[in-house]
């Protein structure tokens, strides 16, 4: 019994460049028209905040949103890193189901980023 099959795979294009084998792979699918690229593009301001608020459970306020924003570049793996060193060392608190900045935060560069950017 035969059955379909859904591939689905992520790379950035310049790998696609200096891989040759992924190469071959992409143009081979999209010679069998096999291929569909779906692009994803980094988060806007609004989108970060919306990102932020659900994943908080609650508002979060322009100021935040801005630190995140320019922080994570629009990254959402860089966002949610952020967040939790944020909330874990206490710079971001709750106050009546809104998020806020308790203090200025000092060295943003969680340790879930450095290891990913290490890999």
């Amino acid at each position: 019994m035969q059955r379909p099959v859904l591939l689905l795979g992520a790379y950035r294009e310049a790998e696609a460049d200096e891989n040759r084998a992924l190469g071959r792979a992409l143009a081979e699918l999209n010679r069998l028209r096999l291929l569909e690229v779906l692009r994803v593009h980094p988060l806007e301001l609004n989108d970060t905040a919306r990102l932020a608020a659900g994943l908080l459970r609650g508002d979060v306020g322009p100021q935040l949103a801005d630190l995140l924003h320019r922080h994570a570049e629009g990254n959402p793996f860089f966002e949610e890193e952020l967040l939790r060193a944020l909330t874990e060392d206490g710079t971001l608190v709750e106050n009546a189901g809104s998020w806020e900045l308790s203090r200025t935060p000092q060295g943003l560069l969680p340790t879930g980023i450095l290891e990913a950017i290490r890999l």
